[in-house]
């Protein structure tokens, strides 16, 4: 989202620009409960002014070679094969507060459509913007994808929320340069993640065909036909 702008301002200018997200825009509000959070934001707040402050350095480099060294590394592969590594859970949150984040999630996506849709309006160029699938929009799952999901059980409510906001957002259902692809697998019973949201070479293949579709059609859309796409 922001390194777009700042190829606008170096001088670039593309004629049709591919956003593929929605998953990092779920994850980063749940360890704050803030939407619109940008990803690790917890580690850049920890960081922050981090040079101005001798005693901070130390203890943040203290850490992070007690993390990086090889005996924490052997520690936390051992926990997690032996099923005690999971990921961190945030807090559970209560059923208002789950609606309104996931409410907030899709308001700040929708703003970032705008956002783009009015930059591509000033510098020519037509955006497509695709949600992308996660394992919680998978009904059938193999019992690998069940176990993945279930590492991430604690992110399920909010995705589900989340799906169900996108499908009665009125503002992307009126855009055309809008794909939600979150339930493209929902009719699918063979293995298509690798966890809560990589997906297979199969899955790529098929994401990679609804995508090109997409891309040549929105191509097809005003005067002439793009040269160039980002």
């Amino acid at each position: 989202m922001i390194a777009r702008p700042r190829e606008l301002q170096q001088g670039y200018r593309p004629d049709l620009v591919l956003f593929y997200d929605g998953v990092n825009d779920a994850t980063s509000a749940l360890p704050t409960g803030q939407p619109t959070a940008t990803t690790n934001e917890v580690n850049r707040v920890r960081e922050f002014n981090i040079l101005q402050s001798p005693a901070r350095l130390a203890s943040a480099l203290a850490g992070n070679l007690i993390q990086n060294s090889a005996l924490f590394r052997f520690a936390g592969s051992v926990g997690r094969r032996a099923g005690v590594g999971r990921v961190k859970e945030p807090k559970a949150l209560a059923e208002t507060e789950l609606v309104g984040l996931a409410m907030g999630v899709v308001r700040g996506y929708v703003a970032n459509l705008e956002l783009v849709e009015g930059l591509g309006k000033a510098y020519g160029f037509r955006p497509v913007f695709v949600w992308q699938p996660d394992i919680f929009s998978k009904p059938k799952l193999v019992a690998f994808e069940a176990e993945e999901q279930a590492k991430y059980g604690w992110a399920s409510s909010l995705f589900k929320e989340i799906h169900r906001q996108l499908e009665q957002s009125d503002a992307l259902a009126s855009d055309p340069g809008f794909l939600n692809l979150s339930g493209i697998f929902s009719e699918t019973e063979s293995l298509q993640f690798l966890d809560f949201c990589h997906t297979t070479e199969e899955a790529n293949a098929r994401i990679a065909s609804v995508l090109v579709s997409r891309l040549l059609e929105t191509a097809k859309v005003g005067p002439g036909a793009p040269a160039s796409m980002h």
